[in-house]
């Protein structure tokens, strides 16, 4: 009977677990607010994830704002660059549909956009979990995220999977963003760590496997 009531049962470290990914999704949602902010606040997202609720380390409240300075500058310069790109593609996308709609050729360059706009949406994805857990600067940042993300094919296609599944969702009914964002970088999350582990240090390697056998003891 008393272990019903130990805060360290399954039950009570699952409830903990829900209040503490709502938490976070509350506060990306915060973060986002200037709207320029959204990669910064993606960005500490990600991070705090990974950190305490995956690792159980530290408070959501702590390592989400610490996370949000840290990466203020390089992650909202992220941010803004992927809107351009996403902005070009999306324009160039849209002209060629009316050229599909008036029977043009050239609105067949329409699935060449599509694939690039997919892979634009990887690139970002994977740009903003290697700014979350990896220390570079901005050009390498860009660099390493493109290397990583089409060196690993088969979860980059789930991750973008996961993706347009969020973000088709949001655009159905806004008011999802109270509980789907966190659910997408869960999924998100769990693809792309077993990509950079690939890429870690034999000590931070070390460290991630002795977390894993810590988890399923």
């Amino acid at each position: 009977m008393s272990n019903l009531f130990n805060a360290e049962n399954k039950f009570f470290t699952a409830v903990n677990t829900m209040a503490d990914a709502v938490i976070l999704n509350i506060l990306w949602l915060i973060g986002c607010i200037p709207l320029i902010t959204i990669g910064t606040s993606t960005c500490a997202m990600y991070y705090t994830y990974h950190k305490v609720i995956r690792c159980k380390r530290s408070s959501v409240w702590r390592e989400f704002w610490h996370a949000y300075k840290t990466n203020f500058k390089q992650a909202t310069k992220l941010w803004l660059v992927f809107v351009v790109i996403f902005t070009i593609l999306i324009g160039d996308l849209k002209l060629c549909e009316q050229f599909l709609l008036e029977e043009q050729a050239m609105g067949y360059m329409a699935y060449l956009f599509i694939g690039m706009l997919a892979l634009a949406v990887i690139w970002f994805d994977y740009a903003i979990a290697y700014n979350a857990r990896i220390a570079d600067n901005f050009k390498t940042t860009m660099k390493n995220s493109a290397a990583i993300a089409f060196a690993n094919v088969g979860r980059s296609l789930l991750v973008l999977l996961f993706t347009a599944i969020a973000a088709y969702l949001l655009w159905l009914n806004p008011i999802y963003c109270w509980f789907l964002p966190i659910i997408a970088v869960a999924l998100i999350n769990g693809q792309i760590e077993r990509v950079l582990r690939k890429y870690m240090s034999e000590e931070d390697l070390e460290m991630e496997v002795e977390y894993d056998k810590s988890m399923n003891d």
